[in-house]
């Protein structure tokens, strides 16, 4: 099957993670990560170690101790110097890694503040928001301080609309949105991002999305009546159709898929004979319906060049 890219991006293969948990413990693996412990791992400082080593990092001194098991590296910090040292370790990153790295912020919560680091964007993983939450303004700010959000995975376990239409989220590069009813709330209204997967929902299709896989559980979807109402075109049964497939925005790269060998750097491949014509652009979409699952994938190219490449 031939595989054709879309975009042909220049792709960064490496990743340096800042995994920040619930209780603020900040570490730094990479990705793909070639051995099962992290890279380092910042600690405050405390009186029960004093075997540390000092050496200076881009002009700040700085405690180490390294850790047996897992083997991994302390950084050790106090409470009023937390930033400068994350910020002097991730400019020896830059140093030493060049531009062959990049680098993101995974939060599990928007509690703990994200640092001005340069060429940093972040993720935020299980957002939830329920009737009963009350901390949009403390969302919002936390959203603000950091430019470039890839990946935000969220959990609407209400029906009413809690978050403004202006709201950051909405400006992710992509989301993974999990909500009880296929019709409310409706979280890709103001979506203004990229790549989307969307379980128990309907959505628009905007200007600026180019990848989207949405889920409805509990049905299958009417395919015939859905194509035609999208105003659906078909490529000729003479005709081979490409494959189209996205680098992904957000690499999932946890426990499990390690073991199973299937960290998946791309969008799934979409493969059909169906295609619809963004009227605001003029581009092309391959759009494919399995069972429950609705694929939607923009391709780079005007109708007239989209089928000139099956010629």
């Amino acid at each position: 099957m031939r595989h054709l890219d879309p975009s042909n991006p220049q792709r960064i293969h490496s990743y340096g993670i800042y995994t920040c948990n619930h209780d603020g413990q900040i570490s730094v693996d990479n990705h793909p990560r070639d051995s099962w412990g992290c890279m380092l791992r910042f600690v405050k400082h405390n009186k029960l170690h004093n075997d540390y080593f000092q050496l200076k990092v881009c002009g700040k001194m700085i405690n180490f101790r390294l850790s047996s098991f897992p083997k991994h590296l302390k950084v050790y910090f106090y409470a009023h110097e937390r930033e400068s040292v994350i910020k002097s370790i991730h400019n020896y990153f830059l140093d030493f890694y060049g531009n062959s790295m990049e680098y993101q912020w995974m939060a599990h919560d928007y509690t703990h503040p994200i640092p001005r680091l340069q060429n940093l964007s972040a993720c935020l993983d299980k957002l939830i928001i329920g009737f009963d939450f009350v901390n949009s303004e403390n969302l919002e700010n936390f959203l603000s301080s950091c430019p470039v959000w890839k990946y935000i995975n969220m959990y609407f376990t209400t029906t009413i609309e809690t978050l403004s239409p202006e709201s950051k989220i909405y400006q992710a590069e992509s989301v993974q949105i999990y909500q009880l009813l296929h019709t409310v709330p409706a979280a890709l209204r103001y979506f203004q991002g990229e790549q989307a997967v969307i379980q128990c929902a309907v959505c628009e299709a905007f200007h600026k999305l180019e990848y989207l896989q949405m889920e409805i559980r509990t049905s299958e979807i009417p395919q015939n009546h859905f194509l035609d109402e999208i105003g659906s075109k078909y490529i000729g049964s003479n005709r081979k159709p490409p494959t189209h497939t996205l680098p992904k925005v957000h690499v999932q790269d946890d426990a499990l898929t390690m073991m199973a060998g299937d960290v998946k750097l791309d969008t799934d491949p979409i493969t059909s004979d169906t295609y619809v014509v963004r009227e605001a652009d003029n581009r092309v979409a391959s759009v494919m319906i399995q069972g429950g699952t609705f694929s939607f994938g923009v391709w780079d190219k005007t109708e007239e060049e989209f089928l000139r490449m099956m010629d």
